[in-house]
């Protein structure tokens, strides 16, 4: 089975409540496209690393019956970087301080855990219209 590093960012929402309607790039079924992303795609984290802790992530889609079987190719910013809350689906990695992300213009940003909850959610939004400035994280 093919491993991944990084995941698709579903969104602010539980994956588990409904990871067919995620308000971030990835999401069940999700035809997410450049005209989409209405806060920028500067401004949107569209890949992260995954807690692997728990479990691996992969790329080739859903294993029917796994465990955290979505959470496996999307995770959610529910949590900062590398919370103690340690749920599967949120993003971490071991290096000190927080985790890297890419946003959708292909750039890739370290985002401390430290980041205001607030800001963090709304780079994982695409359009939410939240104006989220470099400084802000």
């Amino acid at each position: 089975m093919a491993k991944a590093n990084d995941v698709g960012v579903c969104g602010t929402t539980e994956i588990e409540d409904d990871p067919f309607h995620g308000d971030g790039t990835f999401y069940g079924n999700s035809k997410t496209t450049f005209r989409d992303f209405l806060d920028g795609m500067s401004s949107t984290i569209m890949l992260g690393e995954p807690t692997t802790e728990l479990g691996s992530s992969i790329w080739h889609g859903v294993i029917p019956g796994a465990t955290e079987a979505e959470a496996r190719i999307i995770g959610s910013v529910d949590h900062t970087p590398n919370s103690h809350a340690r749920h599967f689906d949120d993003f971490s990695s071991q290096h000190p301080g927080g985790t890297n992300f890419t946003s959708a213009d292909g750039s890739v940003r370290f985002n401390t855990e430290i980041i205001d909850l607030n800001v963090y959610q709304g780079l994982a939004t695409r359009h939410n219209h939240e104006v989220i400035k470099a400084d802000d994280f």
